[in-house]
């Protein structure tokens, strides 16, 4: 089914769905992925994102979606100068090809004292993405709608534990998916939901032992 929303693509800043919407929910996303203070973040770019992102804007566009800005924000035309005023250095990278995986982008956190952040996807049109690499680990984030992504063990009863929260607070899981490195070691599963899960029902599935980490996606 195709949306008319699919056909007249989001409300933005322009000028492209995919090279300029796309982005910044890209950037945006993998910030929230990451969801920490950076001093520095690293664009590589492939394909046509690497061949274009100057002139449509794509630059402005993942400058500000790591910074928290969304597409329709009319501060992503200063991003680039807001980014020096917060002192976060933003390097872009354009490659000739895409990768073996065919990532459009590749972005890539790094702070003082913590090992670099990396997350890998693509624009899919209209200003969708999908993202499908975070941190080692390969998954598959739409990110259309209120989504919670757990890093945690790969342990028995993880999953049933955060169900259970979800639903004793009568939030409803539309999709949800879990990956792993391996048998036992880090797992992420991503939880697209119905409607935004409250704070304090995010808090209690981020206080179970087995997460290392919870990033709750708007």
């Amino acid at each position: 089914m195709v949306s008319i929303f699919d056909i007249i693509g989001p409300v933005m800043i322009g000028p492209s769905s995919s090279h300029t919407a796309g982005a910044n929910r890209l950037a945006r996303v993998s910030q929230q992925l990451y969801g920490k203070p950076f001093d520095r973040v690293t664009f590589e770019l492939f394909g046509s994102f690497a061949g274009t992102y100057i002139g449509h804007g794509t630059d402005k566009a993942l400058a500000a979606g790591a910074l928290g800005m969304r597409e329709d924000d009319v501060r992503i035309r200063d991003a680039m100068r807001i980014a020096r005023e917060r002192g976060v250095e933003v390097v872009f990278r354009p490659r000739n090809n895409k990768t073996p995986e065919g990532y459009d982008l590749i972005t890539v956190f790094e702070s003082s004292g913590e090992k670099p952040f990396e997350v890998a996807g693509n624009s899919v049109g209209g200003g969708r993405i999908s993202i499908t690499s975070v941190d080692g680990i390969r998954t598959y984030i739409s990110a259309g709608g209120p989504t919670l992504v757990l890093t945690h063990a790969d342990e028995n009863g993880v999953i049933s534990r955060v169900t259970a929260i979800l639903a004793e607070d009568g939030v409803n899981i539309a999709t949800m998916r879990t990956d792993r490195q391996a048998v036992g070691g880090r797992a992420m599963s991503v939880l697209e939901l119905d409607c935004e899960a409250e704070a304090g029902t995010v808090e209690k599935i981020r206080a179970l032992r087995e997460i290392e980490k919870l990033a709750n996606i708007k």
